[in-house]
């Protein structure tokens, strides 16, 4: 399914926006799991050993073991750099947590107490699951709740519990419930502010001010991108640059202002061509365009690459009165197909091919296309040609397009 206009550009700035979010709530997850398992195993001991010492040595053996247990496999994954537990099982392993804290309170708790016993274990389980723990707040706010929940009702069915312990208990978890949701929403509005503006700084630095095309640094990011999917998926790949004839001439008779909109035109007629949200539509500086797509079929790339010369063979811009304010531009375009990219394939190299196409169509009249194509079968033919080695740090020495005898595309009226 192809995507197009806001509901593509939506899509991919919220996926964007859930990568970054998941990023930042697993760094959290690993500057505080360790330690806040570590602090449990060692709060619990010291209460066994230097304070009152109620609890049981068994279950001060169970909860020390439990948690000490998920440190050595959160170890574990850091150092052979596997990724974090995912959400959910966070959010389990959070409740599961907190649930023993409560039952070790309860267990605990001497008739006639008002307050359960050691509760600031599961206060600072609750702070942990709404704040350090990397959760998302529906997955916090599960958590804390099943946790918050759990302490007045294990109490209350422990023997001698009295009704003000119950009531105290549920009014502390729902206040420090109530704390965490704030606090946890206040991550997220940090998260989303930092994400906006990260987004913005990068927009701007890969993104043309005039037409709102990508820039050149956006290209080579696209063309990047590009290159991993066609080879990834075992598609072709096109790069299509684009010069504008006769431009000069409009910001002479007409100014610069007539040559902007005349740019911006471009780039819109571009963008109705190329508008899949795998296409990249850029403007390389001054009056020169670049389009990158990537497709299954061959066959696809040469109807892409005839409807942006069918968009852009003759552009007419109407600035004045009369035939004498029509403005006409046309574009040379210069297309390197790529059959399969991999390894073997240099961004600058097929830049440099494709703008060599374009100055070719420049030089012998413009307003014309010429296509060639290339893969890495004519890539290792060249190489021995020049006397190199079959490698893809080695570049090539001439920047011709090669010759129709290797099986390249032709010339395009």
């Amino acid at each position: 399914m192809i995507e197009s206009g806001d509901a593509a550009v939506t899509s991919e700035i919220s996926a964007r926006f859930r990568a970054f979010t998941e990023s930042e709530n697993q760094r959290m997850l690993r500057a505080s799991y360790l330690s806040g398992c570590l602090m449990f195993a060692l709060a619990l001991l010291a209460e066994h050993f230097l304070f009152e010492g109620r609890f049981a040595w068994s279950a001060v053996n169970g909860a020390v073991g439990f948690v000490l247990l998920q440190c050595v496999v959160l170890t574990i994954r850091m150092v052979r750099g596997a990724p974090a537990p995912g959400e959910h099982l966070r959010g389990l392993l959070v409740a599961v947590n907190g649930l023993m804290w409560v039952v070790l309170s309860a267990l605990h708790t001497l008739p006639g107490d008002n307050e359960p016993y050691m509760q600031e274990f599961v206060i600072v389980q609750l702070a942990f699951c709404y704040l350090f723990a990397g959760l998302t707040q529906r997955t916090a706010a599960v958590a804390g709740l099943v946790i918050g929940m759990g302490l007045p009702l294990a109490i209350s069915m422990t023997a001698g519990a009295s009704t003000v312990a119950i009531a105290r208990a549920a009014f502390v978890m729902a206040a420090i419930n109530a704390i965490g949701l704030a606090g946890r929403y206040w991550i997220n509005l940090s998260q989303r502010t930092q994400f906006v503006a990260q987004l913005t700084l990068k927009t701007l630095a890969t993104t043309d001010s005039l037409t709102g095309l990508a820039n050149r640094r956006g290209m080579h990011q696209g063309l990047e991108a590009a290159i991993h999917i066609a080879w990834r998926e075992s598609q072709h790949l096109a790069v299509m640059m684009l010069d504008l004839d006769k431009f000069k001439p409009i910001n002479d008779a007409f100014g610069h202002e007539a040559g902007d909109a005349a740019l911006c035109e471009v780039g819109r007629r571009l963008q109705s061509v190329a508008r899949r949200s795998t296409d990249v539509v850029a403007r390389l500086g001054g009056d020169e365009f670049a389009v990158i797509c990537v497709a299954p079929e061959i066959e696809d790339l040469y109807r892409i690459a005839e409807s942006l010369h069918e968009a852009t063979r003759d552009i007419s811009l109407q600035f004045g009165e009369g035939a004498a304010g029509v403005a006409r531009t046309s574009a040379s375009l210069g297309v390197m197909i790529v059959r399969r990219p991999g390894p073997w394939l240099q961004q600058d190299e097929l830049i440099q091919r494709a703008d060599a196409l374009s100055m070719l169509v420049k030089r012998i009249g413009g307003s014309q296309m010429v296509v060639r194509e290339w893969s890495e079968a004519l890539h290792r033919r060249r190489l021995r040609s020049v006397g190199g080695t079959v490698t893809a740090s080695k570049p090539l020495s001439d920047r011709a397009a090669p010759s129709d005898g290797n099986g390249d595309g032709g010339l395009a009226a």
